[in-house]
């Protein structure tokens, strides 16, 4: 057992794993990691679970120093730069979607991310922080609500490793173009589609561009506003990821992993599981646009992504003395 120090976090860095989808009924939002492909391909890489827990960094990076030999690897938001530096001053870039060792000492810094918003720093073993109501995910929208917290200045992560050189080092690594680079996010018709009429639905495939008061709680979109009147619904109903809400300003809002759920807003449409993580990275100002696509080719897309995720593997290169 070791750890990784927090030197710098960044904007705002938290542990994040797949999140809690059993307490969902409970009131409790599923939380986890923004952009949970980029989090499986990280841990992937690394032979670990695919959901283990990782350090996920918002929008320009941070510094962090290891205290023992290990293997991580960097995936998500692409930084502007990445480097390792030894203890003896020697610094060295670290390339991003493949295995890096890490010798102790070593101090990473990830910087200002160029494309995206959300990167991931997986290590072997996954972050060993407490595990409460089935997950080590920060819910970083209700800091005081005691489940996980927000990384600060100073603190140390434990981390569980079998040290340099056990890493799954063969095979191809993908670009991670495939995963949010689409032109479009495809929706699939939602809960409250029907009371919407036509020229409301046409409405939504108008192009919106990203809100800077985007979060984790949701993606808040700014465009001409859906026309007529909003449909009123006569009682909250629960909501997930993925669901576009229409307030009665009619710009749409996307909620996020850390989202409420349940809302009394009605659900326009929900983006498909595989397009989760485009959205999630859409920086603010970023022109978005909906594509309409049915339930059968949804669950295609779902597929295809999660086998391509399975079937990647890391090249391992070493950094340090």
């Amino acid at each position: 057992m070791g750890s990784i120090r927090i030197i710098d976090t960044g904007l705002q860095s938290s542990v994040q794993d797949l999140g809690r989808f059993e307490h969902v009924g409970s009131g409790v939002p599923r939380s986890g990691a923004a952009d949970q492909w980029s989090l499986k391909l990280g841990n992937r890489l690394l032979g670990n679970d695919v959901g283990a827990a990782a350090i996920e960094m918002t929008l320009i990076g941070g510094s962090f120093e290891f205290d023992v030999p290990c293997s991580i690897s960097l995936t998500g938001a692409m930084p502007a730069r990445a480097t390792i530096k030894d203890p003896a001053g020697n610094i060295a870039s670290v390339p991003h979607i493949e295995v890096v060792s890490i010798h102790p000492g070593s101090v990473l810094h990830v910087g200002r991310f160029q494309e995206g918003v959300y990167g991931y720093l997986c290590v072997q073993g996954g972050m060993q922080t407490p595990f409460l109501m089935g997950s080590r995910s920060a819910l970083v929208a209700l800091p005081k609500c005691g489940l996980g917290s927000v990384c600060f200045n100073g603190e140390r992560i434990p981390i569980l490793t079998d040290g340099i050189g056990s890493a799954n080092a063969s095979g191809v690594i993908p670009s991670q173009t495939w995963l949010h680079k689409r032109s479009e996010v495809r929706i699939v018709p939602s809960v409250h589609s029907r009371l919407f009429d036509a020229a409301q639905n046409a409405a939504l495939l108008h192009p919106w561009t990203v809100s800077s008061e985007s979060n984790r709680l949701g993606v808040r979109l700014k465009g001409e506003s859906i026309p007529g009147e909003i449909p009123r619904i006569d009682s909250s109903t629960g909501i997930l990821p993925g669901f576009i809400q229409i307030p009665p300003s009619g710009q749409p809002i996307i909620i996020g992993v850390d989202g409420p759920a349940t809302g009394g807003y009605p659900v326009i449409a929900s983006v498909i599981e595989a397009d989760l993580a485009r959205v999630a990275q859409c920086a603010p100002n970023e022109t978005l646009r909906f594509e309409w696509i049915d339930h059968d080719k949804a669950v295609e897309e779902y597929q295809g992504l999660r086998s391509n995720i399975q079937h990647c593997s890391g090249r391992q290169s070493e950094k340090g003395p």
